[in-house]
């Protein structure tokens, strides 16, 4: 298990496009791991920014919406996670998966100079049961609502999905939740400036529901691309003022402060 490298990208999002249901699709702060047997590739492991909102993710963390906002950057989403060898030997799936994990922490602090404790994904019960991740020790801590995120819409598909956890450092939960920083993510406080927006929503859309983050399209990193930003922007309807706040330019996390929902 290793890093892909920068020039390697294209193969990995070309092999995730062929074999996996979802395509390529990371968003966000992302990171691509690799699987190798004796020079082949047999798995990829893709991760990204986490779910902005969680229902079932929260409620386990216990944190309160303030600590959600600075400490969000701490948790990744398993985006993409895909065995490419058709007869895979025995444990393959929850191998690699394990050793992606132990590595994770450390890759994701080079690649983005902060450490990651939780990391968070989901699977479609109608396609996958899961077992892979239970081998590799993630709990399942509940489902999704069933709505997604579109064109800068939110849209209700009513397909739940479960969700999964896997805590990094012993004690996630507390880490991210306490009213002071642990020792862990306190050497790494934010620097870039918080800027405000306001974002107006389309007229006969559905209203943004509370939990966002089902599928690649619903996770942090999309919520900040510039086409939603866009269309947000220029839709008619109720207007909510949002704290848009960049770290290193890439990440982004919304303090949604005054949607009027219906």
């Amino acid at each position: 298990m290793r890093p892909v490298d920068r020039s390697e990208f294209g193969r990995f999002d070309a092999l995730l496009e062929e074999h996996h249901w979802l395509g390529r699709g990371l968003v966000g702060e992302t990171l691509r791991h690799v699987g190798v047997i004796d020079g082949e590739w047999v798995a990829l492991v893709g991760y990204g920014s986490p779910a902005l909102t969680l229902t079932a993710r929260d409620r386990w963390i216990g944190w309160s919406p303030e600590a959600r906002y600075r400490r969000l950057r701490f948790v990744a989403n398993n985006q993409r996670f895909c065995v490419l060898r058709s007869c895979a030997p025995k444990n393959l799936a929850s191998g690699v998966l394990g050793a992606s994990l132990r590595r994770l922490s450390g890759d994701w602090e080079d690649a983005w100079g902060h450490p990651i404790v939780l990391v968070e994904t989901f699977t479609d019960p109608a396609r996958h049961r899961g077992t892979c991740y239970q081998a590799a020790n993630f709990e399942q801590v509940g489902t999704t609502s069933g709505w997604r995120r579109s064109s800068g819409s939110y849209v209700y598909h009513g397909t739940q999905k479960a969700v999964w956890l896997r805590a990094i450092r012993r004690g996630a939960a507390s880490i991210l939740s306490d009213t002071f920083d642990h020792p862990v993510i306190a050497k790494n406080p934010r620097k870039r400036p918080i800027v405000s927006l306001s974002l107006g929503h389309h007229a006969g859309s559905q209203r943004p529901p509370h939990e966002l983050g089902t599928e690649g399209s619903e996770l942090l990193g999309d919520v900040g691309g510039s086409d939603s930003m866009h269309d947000s922007a220029g839709g008619t309807g109720n207007v909510g003022q949002l704290d848009v706040e960049f770290d290193k330019g890439l990440e982004v996390i919304l303090h949604k402060r005054d949607w009027h929902q219906n």
